[in-house]
């Protein structure tokens, strides 16, 4: 319905108390989205609850304006909520994106991931992040929040990594400064440069570790590894592509790898090839979520 045809220009003199008050009902459905609505029956109701026929139920003059500034805010609001209008901006990335925010911080979000947040920051500055992204924060008297899965996770310094996992476990790694992350229950950890923090929202605890640069290594869609043992390799891939992967012989798990390894978002296999190769293993694939490396030879 286009509520801009049901209003005439002057509703106090144009329309009678009985048109007014059917109106008022009308535009209030449309707004409140209701399917359907007997406006007949609806009157009635209205009418014999302030006991009244609904033919000689009058309004006095300042009713009558109390009901039409109602049916105007009724009208604004609907259009107010069908226009779209908000103050919250929502960024979706297909593939890594850059994105500046009002306060000059930088966040490159990680493809298929997603970030909420305020056009306008008030007294502080609050991301909702779905998936993973790299923070550099612009110093700013207000506190910079990022808010992944259970966890909240408070800016003390500038650059930092969160990763909120698809069984909602969080991975927070620390280049430069210190954060603060919190639990649902309010006990937190301050972690400072090269810090690493896992979030288990299974057992609602943390596991603190060391960071290291493929815990970022994907802003340059690439990972890195100099005499890294095997078994290390293989949980950052199996980190960043989100599946399992099992070094079926042992003595492989120690074995030293050297390289670089671009990484290709959507075939983890191509990865896995880059790695078994050289070492003489082979992949079988059990599923889309989970790989067994078998065979293999270290080399001297």
């Amino acid at each position: 319905m286009n509520s801009r045809q049901h209003i005439p220009n002057q509703l106090h003199d144009e329309l009678s108390s009985d048109e007014l008050g059917r109106l008022i009902l009308r535009e209030s459905a449309t707004y409140q989205k209701l399917d359907r609505l007997d406006d007949e029956a609806a009157w009635q109701r209205f009418a014999k609850k302030n006991g009244a026929s609904p033919k000689t139920l009058t309004l006095r003059p300042a009713l009558k304006v109390a009901a039409s500034l109602l049916l105007i805010a009724c009208i604004g609001a609907a259009v107010y909520q069908y226009a779209g209008i908000s103050d919250t901006k929502a960024i979706f990335a297909s593939e890594t994106e850059e994105i500046k925010l009002p306060d000059e911080s930088l966040i490159t979000l990680k493809g298929n991931s997603k970030i909420e947040y305020k056009k306008h920051f008030g007294e502080s500055r609050d991301i909702n992040l779905e998936g993973e992204a790299f923070f550099e924060v612009a110093k700013d008297g207000r506190p910079f929040h990022v808010h992944a899965g259970d966890v909240t996770v408070t800016v003390l310094g500038t650059a930092f990594n969160v990763d909120e996992k698809s069984d909602g476990d969080v991975y927070v790694s620390v280049l430069e400064g210190s954060v603060r992350v919190q639990k649902p229950d309010g006990t937190a950890e301050v972690l400072k440069a090269q810090d690493k923090l896992v979030y288990r929202q299974s057992s609602n605890e943390f596991e603190l570790t060391q960071a290291r640069e493929n815990d970022w290594a994907w802003i340059d869609n690439a990972l890195y590894f100099e005499q890294e043992p095997l078994s290390n390799v293989i949980a950052d891939i199996a980190e960043f592509y989100e599946v399992e992967i099992v070094i079926k012989k042992k003595k492989m798990r120690t074995c030293p790898f050297t390289s670089t390894l671009p990484l290709q978002a959507t075939d983890v296999q191509e990865t896995l090839r880059l790695v078994a190769a050289p070492l003489g293993m082979k992949i079988q694939k059990q599923s889309d979520k989970k790989f067994v490396l078998s065979k293999g030879y270290c080399p001297e």
